[in-house]
């Protein structure tokens, strides 16, 4: 089986602004030898799974709950099934990722136990980037009937690994000045961060402006 640095699970769904970022995505999600990234949609209508180059379609809801999780975790048994691997970044289409920095940063990371992301009030990750190492995705594979499939996918995944398992957490913080304004100044774009959240709550349509600001930047 083919070895990936990290595989990106992007969590996806049609809308026309969701496709603009994922065009802008394409662009480079794939192009690093140590990364491999999939979009991840719901398919009612298809038992099996169903692929394209880099889209996976389930037999799930396509909507928060359960959907957003039960996504997740068929994302991460179809990946156990394909390739080895190192990390798993859960991420979602608003979400824009500096690679480059990413790979030099999850050197340091812990190879077991690893959870990291940008950190909530709460105590626990947001889902815009959840970095899981290979032996947490095994675990969440395994206990995938003792999740609680009410609560928000970000919460239900870390709680459950907070309350069963020793955890090493690292708190890698995103930014999120691009969900205020466009970040049309090259001077304005901070480079040490590893991830940008993009949303903009009142025009989603900005969403796909920015991400493709920062890929000319970045890449």
């Amino acid at each position: 089986m083919k070895h990936f640095k990290i595989i990106f699970i992007i969590i996806a769904s049609p809308s026309d602004f969701y496709n603009k970022n994922k065009m802008v995505l394409n662009k480079f999600m794939n192009k690093n030898k140590n990364i491999k990234s999939f979009f991840i949609y719901g398919n009612v209508d298809k038992s099996k799974v169903f692929k394209t180059k880099y889209d996976l379609y389930f037999n799930c809801p396509e909507n928060l709950r359960p959907g957003v999780l039960s996504k997740t975790l068929k994302a991460f048994e179809y990946i156990k099934k394909k390739f080895t691997f190192d990390y798993v970044i859960r991420t979602n289409l608003s979400t824009f990722w500096n690679i480059k920095l990413l790979l030099h940063k999850i050197k340091e990371f812990p190879n077991e136990k690893c959870l990291a992301g940008q950190l909530t009030k709460s105590g626990y990750f947001w889902g815009t980037g959840i970095i899981l190492s290979k032996d947490l995705i095994n675990i969440l594979i395994k206990d995938k009937n003792k999740l609680n499939y009410k609560l928000p996918d970000d919460v239900t995944l870390c709680k459950y690994l907070h309350n069963n398992y020793q955890i090493n957490y690292i708190n890698e913080k995103r930014c999120d000045t691009f969900t205020k304004f466009i970040p049309r100044n090259k001077k304005l774009i901070p480079k040490h961060f590893t991830s940008y959240r993009l949303k903009t709550p009142k025009n989603r349509h900005l969403d796909g402006l920015k991400m493709f600001i920062l890929w000319k930047y970045f890449y």
